[in-house]
């Protein structure tokens, strides 16, 4: 499963990605494609995001704040073609 964080640019990581390394923008919010997302902690999600730098692949592993987060939108799920998807997403045509 893939998760796409969009932030909120009004905080202070969320501003600092709008104006670096983001994975595409949302109505002024930066995005971040991430391939792991723990909400588990009362203060922060934990979050692993890919990405290429020089030619190399890397992962950045990240703590954001939950009042940072504007939303979340999973895809690319896992398991059978009958799964449930995420609200908006729908199958693609036979």
């Amino acid at each position: 499963m893939k998760y796409l964080v969009v932030l909120d640019a009004r905080s202070v990581i969320g501003a600092a990605y709008l104006n670096g390394v983001n994975d595409g923008i949302a109505d002024g919010n930066p995005c971040l494609t991430c391939t792991s997302l723990d909400s588990a902690h009362p203060y922060f999600s934990e979050a692993v995001r890919s990405y290429r730098y020089r030619g190399e692949s890397r992962q950045q592993r990240l703590q954001i704040p939950h009042h940072a987060i504007a939303f979340v939108v999973m895809y690319e799920i896992e398991g059978e073609e009958t799964a449930l998807r995420p609200f908006g997403f729908q199958p693609a045509a036979p």
